[in-house]
């Protein structure tokens, strides 16, 4: 007997309501989102929940998740409980046990929580970043004067041939 393979759709879905439980859709539209255990390459939606489960593209007024990833997420207001981002924007901000990469907000909220960059109006909690708001503007400064170097150098070597 042949197995089944694991449930996968690559389609689009515009509802009011979308649960997805299991498998993979491609793009989720609709006014409230629910993601358990499954895999959404977009998802858009006035409120999303997203549970044990991974996403590329994630855009709402309401954004919560626990227990999964997230390529890129914005919202005006994102919790994350337990859950990795990569790419974050709101206007308010709640982690809790959560790590980020760029963390852009007007408020944000940190509980045993870490981002690599973190830019924002206002921070509470114990904050652990490798770049806060300062360093971010260094590091971008620094690294913009090493890149326009090495290009000058690179004119200079290529037009003595």
């Amino acid at each position: 007997m042949a197995e089944k393979p694991p449930a996968s759709i690559e389609t689009e879905s515009e509802v009011e309501v979308a649960h997805l439980r299991g498998g993979q859709v491609g793009r989720i539209e609709a006014d409230f989102a629910h993601v358990h255990q499954g895999a959404a390459r977009e998802i858009a939606a006035r409120q999303v929940e997203i549970d044990q489960s991974a996403a590329a593209l994630v855009s709402g007024n309401a954004v919560a998740m626990q227990l999964s990833s997230v390529l890129a997420a914005q919202g005006e207001s994102v919790q994350a409980d337990r859950s990795a981002i990569v790419g974050l924007q709101a206007k308010e901000i709640d982690l809790k046990s959560s790590r980020v990469g760029l963390s852009v907000a007007g408020r944000t909220k940190m509980t045993d929580s870490s981002a690599v960059f973190l830019l924002a109006g206002k921070v509470e909690g114990p904050v652990s970043t490798v770049f806060d708001t300062r360093g971010s503007l260094l590091a971008g400064l620094t690294g913009g004067i090493a890149l326009g170097l090495v290009m000058f150098v690179t004119r200079l070597l290529r037009g003595r041939r």
